[in-house]
């Protein structure tokens, strides 16, 4: 397997790119789709009205442009021919993090599924049905997704992983994130700069 990368794409001008439930099924059936088609895994997503986040290992880091492409022209297809939408949907092709270490893949999962409950849209994040949080905080089956090797080291059974992984997460919950910390956190991993040392 490659690289294991979190991956960024937002609408163009920040604008939204789903608009109803069936817009972001749609996007989760193009993701499925494609990893039938050239083979990837995904760990962990959140789908939200105006950006989309993917914690993605392809086979091959080489592979990632062309799975990406893929999954991104197709959608904009979709969203065209739904909304007569003319024009660019995504504001650029993507933005990628190297997800260098489980320390960072862990921190990365449990920061894309908290973003709905960031945004207020959500007081848990299993409430919040376009993301991979009910796989991780419930143990409910989700077709995308493979599990990330940082999850599966939280313990020797489904229930201890879900339970430790729960208890980090209600930890993020409480605990306010600094964005700047953050944002530093993600774009190199450093230490020093992880979001969870906000005063």
């Amino acid at each position: 397997m490659g690289a294991t990368y979190h991956v960024i794409c937002r609408g163009n001008n920040r604008a939204a790119v789903f608009h109803a439930p069936e817009d972001y099924a749609a996007y989760l059936d193009i993701v499925h789709a494609c990893q039938i088609e050239i083979p990837f895994a995904i760990h962990h997503y959140c789908l939200l009205t105006n950006h989309v986040h993917l914690c993605i290992q392809p086979d091959d880091d080489m592979q990632l442009p062309g799975i990406m492409q893929r999954i991104n022209q197709r959608y904009s297809l979709y969203h065209k021919e739904r909304y007569g939408f003319v024009g660019h949907l995504w504001q650029c092709r993507y933005r990628r993090f190297l997800a260098a270490d489980d320390a960072y893949l862990l921190t990365c999962g449990i920061y894309i599924e908290l973003n709905p409950v960031r945004a207020g849209i959500v007081e848990d994040p299993t409430a919040y049905r376009w993301s991979s949080a009910r796989y991780y905080l419930a143990g409910e089956y989700d077709r995308l997704i493979t599990p990330s090797p940082a999850f599966l080291a939280l313990g020797n059974s489904a229930e201890e992983r879900i339970i430790a992984y729960r208890a980090l997460t209600d930890m993020w919950i409480r605990r306010p994130v600094d964005k700047k910390a953050a944002k530093k956190f993600f774009k190199n991993g450093a230490p020093g700069h992880h979001p969870l040392l906000a005063a």
